[in-house]
């Protein structure tokens, strides 16, 4: 599952609780719909998210799955 804070002046809160990945995030490959080890978005892109499972990562574009070997050098 996966959670949407919303952005408001107030408190945080999320639309409608988690939902399934599976059947709701198309273009995903096979092996995120079946879970996600982390998630993340930076401050200098607040509205590109990235999720990680096992050696690979997705980004809210085109292009991806790419490894996270050779992407990211502060995990290396």
């Amino acid at each position: 599952m996966l959670r949407s804070p919303l952005r408001s002046r107030g408190p945080r809160r999320t639309r409608s609780g988690g939902k399934s990945i599976a059947g709701n995030w198309s273009g995903l490959p096979d092996s995120f719909t079946r879970g996600i080890d982390a998630a993340l978005n930076r401050r200098d892109q607040p509205a590109v998210g990235y999720l990680f499972k096992d050696d690979q990562y997705v980004r809210a574009d085109s292009g991806y799955p790419l490894p996270i070997r050779g992407n990211w050098a502060l995990f290396q």
